[in-house]
């Protein structure tokens, strides 16, 4: 892992911003301290929950609704208690 100074960010930033694709993770330091990452962008990377595997206890109740009267029922019935 690279690690550059601010200084060196402003001067040649197109520069690190490229190699950071190259290198992985560029670290970019301030007075000694590390204040930033510049990753690179893949877009080959996967999404993470393509193919995720469900827990047994969220497979149990993943298709069962939830509490509670059907919201076309309650319309209904309070449709014929108005007086029109």
């Amino acid at each position: 892992m690279t690690a550059i100074s601010i200084r060196q960010l402003q001067e040649n930033t197109d520069e690190w911003v490229r190699n950071a694709r190259i290198e992985g993770e560029i670290i970019v330091i301030d007075q000694g301290r590390p204040v930033a990452i510049l990753k690179g962008y893949s877009a080959s990377k996967k999404n993470r929950f393509e193919n995720r595997e469900i827990l047994p206890e969220y497979a149990k109740v993943m298709n069962k609704p939830i509490g509670g009267t059907d919201a076309t029922q309650i319309v209904s019935e309070a449709r014929k208690d108005r007086d029109f």
